[in-house]
């Protein structure tokens, strides 16, 4: 499966953490989630990502010497370390009854340019389970890359380049620091249009991030500042572009992003949509959580305007249910049942006219 290239096609989750059941029908595009606290959005962020590795650490393994390594247990393994629970069953949702995680993440495989049959990723766990989840089917190996970035800020709590260790709030910081660590000492590629594109986002930023003598920068034409003292969301911005230009972001892999608009100046939000849609454009598939009310209304506008042909985008609306959180879909904020963002800045606007 070494030439194969995959795009995540869609999920059905049931009874993990606070979701009952969601199904989601992903874009190969932009894919936005919104909805109030607590309603899963970063748990289905961290979900996709702990199965993308799962399967991409299951492909690599294949072939190589040394005994064979048990799938179902690794992705436990990665469950418990991207989510941090004292142990793997207290991942299902706690309601009345015996409860099963159930989760199924269909791929497109397209080898070249032929398209395959998608291929499933199913599995499921009890809340009893410790070490492994449970695949009838078996866990299939696929070389998928993707980047997740956490809501927390990874450069605040690991200045240098020498990375987290145990002490790492979750796994996902171990994971991003290599691909930052790896950059230093070689020139991005800035390759493809996607280089293009994002080294012209980078100028209308006027900020850059650059790694030298073990430790992360971001240089302006006001100078350089070592990067966790540099604003969150310029150090995060910046951090995805350097990813993008460096190729660690290309065509065929993924990006979860959470709250990308977290710390960042609201007069760099053209900017962000702008390099989320280049990113789309370049052949990455892109997941993104927020609650940023100029960034989804923003990518929503964007989404309403394009021609039929053109729209690369899906909203999915994260609220509470009946049995659980439940997940509804469309091509804009506009076609969402709520909004609870808009919802929220309209009773804002309304107290103030009322305010005396």
């Amino acid at each position: 499966m070494s030439n194969q290239t995959a795009d995540i096609h869609s999920a059905i989750v049931e009874d993990f953490t606070c979701l009952g059941r969601a199904e989601l029908v992903f874009v190969r595009g932009l894919n936005v989630f919104v909805g109030q606290t607590g309603t899963g959005k970063s748990h289905m962020l961290k979900l996709l990502s702990a199965t993308l590795r799962g399967v991409d650490a299951a492909a690599r393994r294949a072939g190589t010497a040394g005994p064979a390594l048990d799938a179902e247990v690794q992705l436990a393994d990665r469950l418990k370390g991207v989510f941090r629970p004292e142990r793997l069953g207290q991942l299902v949702r706690r309601a009345p009854g015996s409860r099963t995680a159930r989760i199924s993440v269909t791929f497109d495989v397209a080898p070249g340019r032929v398209r395959l049959d998608p291929l499933d990723v199913d599995y499921a766990f009890s809340a009893r389970a410790r070490k492994r989840v449970v695949s009838d089917a078996g866990l299939p190996g696929l070389k998928v890359g993707s980047v997740y970035l956490p809501a927390h800020d990874v450069m605040s709590l690991y200045p240098g380049l020498v990375g987290p260790g145990d002490g790492a709030p979750d796994e996902t910081c171990r994971d991003l620091w290599p691909a930052l660590a790896l950059a230093e000492g070689r020139r991005a590629r800035r390759g493809g249009s996607l280089g293009a594109a994002v080294a012209e986002l980078q100028a209308r930023l006027g900020a850059r991030l650059v790694a030298e003598g073990g430790r992360l920068y971001v240089k302006s034409d006001a100078g350089r500042v070592e990067a966790h003292l540099a604003g969150a969301g310029l150090r995060r911005l910046t951090t995805v572009m350097h990813l993008a230009l460096d190729g660690r972001l290309a065509e065929s892999t993924a990006l979860l992003w959470d709250a990308p608009a977290a710390g960042l100046d609201p007069g760099a939000t053209p900017i962000l949509v702008d390099l989320l849609h280049a990113l789309v454009d370049g052949g990455v598939q892109v997941f993104i959580a927020s609650q940023d009310y100029l960034l989804t209304e923003a990518l929503s506008l964007a989404a309403e305007r394009a021609k039929p042909r053109d729209r690369h985008s899906r909203f999915f609306l994260f609220h509470h249910g009946a049995d659980g959180v439940e997940v509804e879909a469309a091509e804009s904020l506009l076609d969402l049942s709520a909004n609870p963002i808009a919802d929220a800045f309209s009773a804002h606007y309304a107290a103030a006219l009322d305010a005396p």
